[in-house]
């Protein structure tokens, strides 16, 4: 398992404290950590997330899970968001270059926004806006982040929601929630190509 070598800083963006690292093969990532204000559910969340994107073929950054011991946290003296507490198994994202979080016209592609629109619904995510979307400058692909809070609108799922009770009645196909929730995001994607609702659904 990869090991955190170095914590470089933590990020302002993102109610997760997100920080950035150094990681024991060299190369810099962002991570999620045990016991951040957000809750332990946050690591599980994002693993999860990112392994159903990239196996229905959307582009997210290498991830994987690493360690940060204490030691590395006695290294540091001037973070106080990070103590003890937050050592263990954590999720890292490999820092991407070059990239901006925003829709870049001509780049998106109809078959990548109906993928996109299907995971979160698949993953049941309220959050999907520009800053979880970002576009490499050099090659103009398209990479999705961010997947703390899937499965409910907190860390943890709600089992008594909507979400949950799909598939339950004949009528659970209508559940619309997530395109409502995420609709300035889906609008800008599909302002330059549209999608085939039909399509998505025998997929």
């Amino acid at each position: 398992m990869l090991q955190i070598v170095e914590i470089i800083d933590v990020l302002e963006q993102g109610v997760t404290e997100p920080i950035k690292c150094k990681l024991s093969d060299n190369s810099m990532a962002i991570v999620k950590y045990p016991n951040n204000v957000r809750g332990t559910a946050v690591v599980v969340n994002e693993f999860i997330g990112y392994s159903i994107a990239r196996k229905i073929g959307i582009n997210v950054p290498d991830f994987g899970i690493c360690e940060l011991s204490i030691d590395t946290i006695h290294s540091i003296n001037d973070l106080e968001e990070i103590d003890e507490r937050n050592a263990g198994s954590c999720f890292y994202s490999v820092e991407l270059n070059n990239t901006v979080p925003t829709i870049i016209r001509g780049h998106v592609k109809n078959r990548e926004t109906e993928k996109i629109i299907l995971l979160d619904h698949i993953l049941n995510n309220f959050d999907r806006h520009k800053g979880n979307l970002l576009m490499s400058v050099a090659s103009g692909l398209l990479y999705v982040i961010d997947f703390s809070h899937i499965f409910s609108k907190g860390p943890y799922p709600n089992y008594d929601s909507d979400y949950f009770k799909r598939g339950k009645d004949a009528n659970s196909y209508l559940y619309n929630t997530i395109l409502k929730e995420n609709s300035a995001v889906y609008d800008d994607l599909c302002i330059w190509c549209g999608y085939d609702e039909n399509r998505m659904r025998l997929e």
